[in-house]
């Protein structure tokens, strides 16, 4: 009988697709936490555009505006009066606010804070990722991650 040796053996076959396999899952753990990390950081960076547009906005036409963080719903609104909804954006399945209920953030005609607070961002562990301080002034903000 004569030997064929252009091919593999099925056993060879498995144990390299066996080795894949784990690597690969391996990668799409690694990556899915990445993704996640990178998904909180990019709605991070938007909430900050949004709050200053929204005090730029309250300068710019000589009217209040307020940014309301829905807590339960886990999205923030900014409404001007007399001009309605400038912006909605909703929050990553990864993380919430601390906080319950509605709190609002008021930017006066001058773009000043009318209530300084501090708002705390958690994972699904509860544990604190993001603060978000509201200083009494000039509309001074600014985020901290824990």
């Amino acid at each position: 009988m004569r030997c064929n040796e252009r091919g593999f053996t099925l056993l060879e076959a498995l144990f390299v697709l066996g080795c894949l396999s784990v690597m690969l899952a391996v990668g799409n753990i690694a990556a899915f936490k990445l993704l996640e990390a990178y998904e909180q950081h990019a709605y991070m960076r938007q909430m900050e555009k949004d709050l200053y547009y929204a005090q730029m906005f309250a300068m710019e036409n000589r009217t209040n505006v307020s940014v309301r963080i829905q807590t339960d719903d886990n999205k923030y609104t900014g409404v001007a009066n007399g001009y309605g909804t400038l912006f909605t954006s909703y929050q990553p399945r990864t993380m919430k606010f601390r906080s319950a209920g509605l709190l609002v953030i008021t930017y006066t005609v001058l773009g000043n804070i009318q209530n300084p607070m501090t708002i705390n961002f958690i994972n699904e562990k509860n544990r604190t990722i993001y603060k978000l301080i509201f200083q009494l002034g000039r509309g001074r903000f600014y985020f901290t991650s824990a």
